[in-house]
């Protein structure tokens, strides 16, 4: 195997580590009544945020692209983004279909992702791959949402969880990643 196709693997390996909790939470919430609803999306979305702050710069290691610091502020703003995510799907669920959770998947994404670079990125290739990749995956990921929220069985559930955490790094690591683990300059 190639060094980028080995690099793609690695992180991708890493992106469905870091989405896992997230998941898990916004399956599981989505089913409860009330407030749990939100407690649960939350804490999912909370837990994600913190195991991308502590994988990240690993699921980075030994791919050509850039390694961020990780602060506090920015995991903290990352979690608060995410939470924002869950409610913005709480709140599309209650009334909308799969056509709308396309439409606001990608709005979705596309704020998560461009609030989650810093000013002096926007704009470039990077910023954009990952805009793309977020706005789509967001998309894909509320219509799958809205299956898990319709199922009865845990069997379900669990399929649902299952498919949604392959899923989701597939694509993002294809469009986000992919363009920059596999450019031309290795031999």
């Amino acid at each position: 195997m190639s060094k980028a196709t080995l690099s793609f693997l690695w992180v991708l390996v890493f992106e469905s580590i870091q989405n896992l909790p997230a998941m898990v939470g916004m399956v599981y919430g989505l089913s409860s009544v009330g407030i749990s609803k939100y407690v649960l999306s939350m804490i999912g979305m909370i837990i994600t945020a913190a195991v991308i702050a502590v994988t990240e710069n690993l699921k980075l290691r030994g791919t050509t692209l850039p390694q961020e610091a990780t602060t506090v502020s920015k995991t903290v703003g990352y979690g608060l983004l995410m939470g924002v995510f869950a409610w913005g799907y709480i709140w599309v669920s209650q009334w909308g279909n799969w056509k709308w959770d396309l439409l606001v998947g990608m709005m979705l994404g596309g704020v998560l992702s461009g609030a989650s670079f810093s000013s002096k990125s926007w704009g470039t290739a990077r910023f954009w791959s990952h805009t793309i990749s977020f706005s789509l995956t967001a998309s894909v990921l509320l219509v799958l949402l809205r299956q898990a929220q319709a199922a009865t069985l845990p069997e379900e559930k669990i399929l649902l969880i299952i498919a949604t955490t392959a899923v989701m790094p597939i694509m993002i690591v294809a469009i986000d990643y992919g363009p920059f683990l596999f450019r031309k300059n290795e031999p």
